[in-house]
């Protein structure tokens, strides 16, 4: 229901992009829970949303080492 309602009130993109990021698909509203069903833009959309969070990641395991 949750991304169902994130669609309404953004797009289905948007909702697609978060439900791969959740990488969830027991019975999803949308078939995109994988980088294998999801459209290119879904996935790009995902890539872009976690940039951020994945460079931080990498400076913090350098930093760790």
């Amino acid at each position: 229901m949750g991304l169902s309602l994130v669609a309404k009130l953004r797009d289905q993109t948007y909702a697609e992009s978060l439900q791969l990021i959740a990488e969830y698909a027991p019975e999803p509203p949308f078939n995109a829970g994988s980088p294998h069903t999801a459209w290119k833009a879904e996935v790009d959309m995902m890539l872009a949303m976690i940039a951020p969070f994945a460079s931080k990641a990498k400076d913090i395991a350098r930093q760790s080492r």
